[in-house]
């Protein structure tokens, strides 16, 4: 190419207009023209688009890695993974498994599972949200299982999503431990009840419930009994016996939460108290609490007129706390002495 022609190339590139060949082939100096379109957006597309597109272009074109991250469709991104080596494919499959190519990826490395998973749980474990999300999406969480991964694989990849820095990565890889592998998700449990999202504390909290609930309140009472813990964890430790056991299982336990100094430990008590254990003794202890809005919802129970019964409190009609009984002795009495008749 001359020099003028060269300018020619770079202006229509710069432009954003698409050379009209399908091959660098038709210029006189490939290289020269791909040196060219490397340095745009638009000619580093149209290269991805050749017809001639070899493995050693791929590879470099893998190497401008903010293409492989936008998220519009680009059906050239696809030719260039199937493309590239393996080799190349690993060394940027952060960014390609961020993007739009990602499922392309996975299809290149089916053939070798074993490569597959390593791949996949690098991925998850990563740092890299936007790859780690897509690779539970496309691995895990689709229920067809289109890379014919299997329980095992699966389960293995979302076993590495517990540790990922990413909350929503840590907490779509124990949704689908807690569906598929509960037993995997409770022997995690130890360590994810402590976890600074509130759903991943819930479900490892419900899954230790599931597959070892005696192991599991014992760790619950013993976080509730640490006052140096973390106070969303036992909030949630609190959350889990309340939802777990029975009135008669947690009565003493509620009734000491919802006299405790902490405000949110005390109201989580007094809820759990109105939603799920109405009892005397609790409803007792709530009315007598330090704190105003747990002190309301005792009083609320045991109130002799809007009361719940079960908590020790009343309604109107009542039969056990009102005179209806008498009332109905009363009505059922002798009249008295028989009146004279005129």
């Amino acid at each position: 190419m001359t020099s003028s022609e060269v300018e020619t190339l770079r202006q229509a590139l710069n432009r954003g207009e698409t050379p009209p060949f399908a091959s660098v082939s038709e210029f006189d100096d490939p290289d020269q023209v791909i040196e060219l379109a490397l340095e745009t957006a638009t000619g580093r597309r149209w290269l991805r688009g050749l017809s001639d597109l070899d493995r050693q272009l791929a590879d470099r074109l893998l190497s401008f890695e903010s293409d492989f991250r936008s998220q519009r469709r680009d059906g050239t991104l696809k030719r260039t993974v199937q493309a590239a080596s393996i080799d190349a494919l690993r060394a940027h499959q952060a960014t390609i498994l961020a993007g739009p190519a990602a499922a392309d990826l996975w299809t290149r490395l089916a053939p070798t599972p074993e490569q597959l998973l390593e791949a996949a749980v690098s991925a998850v474990s990563s740092g890299d949200s936007a790859a780690a999300e897509n690779t539970l999406y496309l691995l895990i969480l689709d229920v067809v299982d289109p890379f014919a991964l299997g329980t095992e694989r699966r389960a293995a990849i979302a076993r590495a999503g517990l540790a990922a820095a990413e909350a929503t990565i840590r907490s779509l890889a124990a949704e689908y431990l807690f569906d598929n592998d509960v037993e995997a998700l409770a022997e995690s449990a130890e360590w994810l009840v402590f976890d600074s999202d509130e759903r991943v504390r819930g479900l490892a909290w419900s899954a230790g419930y599931r597959a070892r609930p005696g192991e599991t309140f014992n760790r619950a009472t013993e976080i509730l009994g640490n006052e140096s813990a973390d106070l969303q964890s036992r909030r949630s430790a609190l959350a889990a016996v309340g939802t777990h056991h029975q009135t008669s299982d947690v009565m003493d336990l509620l009734a000491f939460f919802v006299a405790h100094p902490i405000d949110q430990l005390a109201l989580d008590a007094g809820n759990l108290l109105y939603r799920l254990h109405r009892h005397p003794t609790i409803a007792t202890a709530a009315a007598q609490s330090p704190h105003q809005s747990v002190r309301e919802i005792g009083q609320l129970l045991l109130d002799p007129f809007r009361g719940s019964p079960a908590a020790g409190g009343s309604r109107p009609g009542d039969p056990t706390t009102s005179d209806i009984f008498a009332q109905m002795l009363r009505q059922t009495e002798s009249p008295g002495p028989d009146h004279e008749s005129g």
